[in-house]
């Protein structure tokens, strides 16, 4: 008898932190609602979350007149899901992902938004789901305008 076991911690943990200026205005981190097969899969399912959000966000702000006149920066710390993101070849590993790497190449093609790399050691949004070192952790903080209690 074959007995499998799966756990729900597998699944991948998505999190955002966006920034208007130097203020936080949005944050989420929730659990992917797939297992991923992969780092860069689940990688690039938050992109696709992110993006969503900063789309959300300009048509806001535009509605209250805000010009937004050029793309927003999105960090991200996977050189391959900023590669797949923006390769518009479609290779095997990336079948799963489909829809969300189109609607990346589309969100980066209409210039709402444009990807960039960030070290993992300076990505804001691991305050929201890893553990740190305390001088990490306040280094993090305070690119979060927050501070650290004595």
């Amino acid at each position: 008898m074959v007995t499998f076991f799966v756990s729900f911690a597998i699944k991948s943990i998505s999190a955002y932190c966006v920034f208007l200026g130097s203020s936080l205005i949005s944050w989420k981190t929730k659990n992917q609602t797939v297992v991923a097969r992969s780092s860069v899969e689940a990688e690039v399912r938050a992109l696709a979350c992110v993006i969503a959000e900063v789309t959300w966000l300009r048509w806001l702000l535009a509605d209250f007149g805000v010009a937004i006149p050029s793309s927003t920066p999105v960090h991200c710390d996977s050189t391959g899901a900023i590669s797949i993101a923006q390769d518009p070849v479609k290779h095997q590993l990336t079948k799963y992902i489909g829809i969300d790497r189109f609607y990346i190449r589309s969100a980066v093609h209409d210039h709402v938004v444009s990807l960039q790399y960030v070290p993992s050691e300076l990505q804001l949004a691991y305050l929201l789901t890893k553990a740190h070192t305390r001088a990490q952790h306040s280094f993090l903080l305070s690119k979060h305008s927050v501070v650290d209690p004595p």
